[in-house]
């Protein structure tokens, strides 16, 4: 196995706790199904349309990063990576500034323990797409495949796999659905630990 010489992290319901975003309402709200890429349908309206979607979207991000909240592990684990000299970031398909806002919710962390943010407002293709993990690869000054990429859903994965990183799926709801489809899978922050060999 590649050595892991950087972390890169999703956000929600990965460093903050689950169910923040009510997604179900979210999409009903949008008007699209279970399982439909939210950015992308977004994108895919007329400009008048975006700009009413975007704007659900974007009322139901700052809403819920008002209310974020630190997952189990998430502080002890990054201040801990931090002593060991490892850079780490954060990959998310939301905009920053409700990033920045959950983050004002974490009593021992803050944006600058992380090398980079890399969010929507960035100008490349959010995940899947392998874009924002190159970006945060070079930021972090790591071959991708040297870069642990850490998420709850599939496009982390993916994002991670496309970049050709390696990836660590934490599953929450002991489900099955993104089974072995990422390098590791564990049920806790606190599992990164024995796959970091720390």
């Amino acid at each position: 196995m590649t050595p892991i010489k950087a972390v890169l992290f999703d956000f929600d319901d990965t460093l903050t706790n689950p169910g923040a975003i009510d997604f179900p309402a979210l999409r009903h709200d949008l008007g699209i199904s279970e399982g439909d890429n939210i950015l992308a349908y977004v994108d895919s309206l007329p400009e008048a349309e975006q700009i009413e979607k975007n704007a659900i979207l974007n009322d139901y991000e700052m809403r819920a990063s008002a209310s974020a909240s630190a997952a189990e592990g998430a502080e002890d684990l990054i201040l801990f990576l931090m002593e060991k000299s490892i850079p780490l970031g954060i990959i998310t398909r939301n905009r920053l500034k409700p990033i920045m806002r959950s983050l004002e919710n974490f009593p021992q962390i803050n944006a600058d323990h992380f090398k980079v943010i890399v969010s929507r407002d960035d100008p490349f293709p959010a995940k899947p797409a392998a874009d924002g993990v190159i970006h945060a690869a070079k930021i972090m000054q790591v071959d991708c495949q040297n870069v642990l990429v850490v998420g709850d859903y599939i496009y982390d994965i993916e994002a991670g796999q496309n970049a050709g990183a390696q990836t660590a799926w934490i599953n929450h709801k002991e489900n099955l659905e993104f089974q072995n489809k990422a390098d590791f899978e564990i049920t806790k922050l606190a599992d990164l630990y024995v796959i970091l060999k720390l």
